[in-house]
């Protein structure tokens, strides 16, 4: 995973977060802030267990509704997919 996104709603007020997994050698850390957001402000956080394999925490959203998003990047045929989301764990992409 390369690029994740999570968007939801709550009340009338619009929350989302991104991040670029991009650091491929560090088993956790914070991503640049120039390739994440968070609506809420709340701290990104992404951890890699394996290769491919990443827990991204966006830190503050609503549990509430919403969707999650992941997308590879760079050269290949990569596919990406959500294991699992919820408000009870970080969410994971």
């Amino acid at each position: 995973m390369r690029g994740g996104g999570v968007t939801g709603k709550t009340g009338t007020a619009a929350e989302s977060g991104y991040v670029w997994a991009n650091n491929v050698t560090s088993a956790s850390y914070t991503p640049s802030l120039t390739y994440s957001y968070n609506s809420r402000g709340g701290a990104n956080t992404i951890t890699r267990s394996a290769a491919g394999i990443y827990q991204v925490k966006i830190g503050n959203l609503s549990t509430t509704g919403g969707h999650v998003q992941v997308t590879s990047y760079g050269a290949g045929s990569v596919n990406c997919k959500v294991q699992s989301w919820g408000p009870q764990e970080p969410h994971r992409l």
